[in-house]
């Protein structure tokens, strides 16, 4: 069963790029939880989506179809709310404070060579948090494809009024190589 969202669809191995696979066993089942940053194949037909168990899923958050272990936030501290909704995973925050009179490449360099977690693409459920201004996440995403082989995971967020803090968005941890491959197929 592959779980994206609370949504489940199965279908043969094959057709799906598989990142991580994780099995769980308890005393009365086994699972395979199939951890996917990128999926090149989605059922062709609604025929082909199965309703899931009618079990609960498990409380890490799986949305998207990211499932979210740690982040990297090059933002403002999350809210509690943000991190709930993540499912409580491993926070790093990071610093990002530009000098717009000093070349921003550079400073890019300094402020992603300073993250602890390893940027090299093997950390499973991995999510970053990107910075409010336009031009420093436009250099933290080119230097993050750079050392990780491809884009990562991203956590959109939102404010809401009501509570007045950033919430994740409504569509969830998102992957950045599955939006390019798509695009790749729109290229004229």
């Amino acid at each position: 069963m592959l779980r994206i969202g609370k949504q489940g669809i199965t279908h043969r191995l094959s057709d799906i790029h598989i990142d991580y696979v994780n099995e769980t066993d308890s005393s009365s089942h086994t699972e395979t939880y199939i951890y996917v940053a990128h999926i090149d194949y989605i059922a062709h037909n609604a025929q082909e989506i199965k309703p899931m168990a009618e079990k609960e899923p498990n409380t890490t958050a799986t949305q998207g179809g990211v499932k979210v272990l740690r982040v990297v936030n090059f933002s403002h501290p999350l809210s509690e709310v943000a991190v709930e909704q993540l499912g409580h995973p491993e926070i790093e925050n990071v610093r990002v404070q530009i000098d717009l009179d000093a070349p921003v490449a550079s400073q890019i360099v300094k402020i992603v060579d300073a993250v602890e977690t390893p940027l090299d693409g093997t950390t499973a459920g991995l999510a970053i948090v990107l910075p409010g201004m336009s031009e420093a996440t436009a250099y933290i995403l080119a230097e993050l494809h750079g050392r990780m082989g491809g884009f990562p995971n991203i956590v959109p967020l939102r404010r809401d009024d009501e509570m007045g803090v950033f919430v994740v968005a409504n569509e969830g941890a998102q992957s950045l190589d599955r939006v390019r491959r798509a695009a790749r197929g729109r290229r004229a």
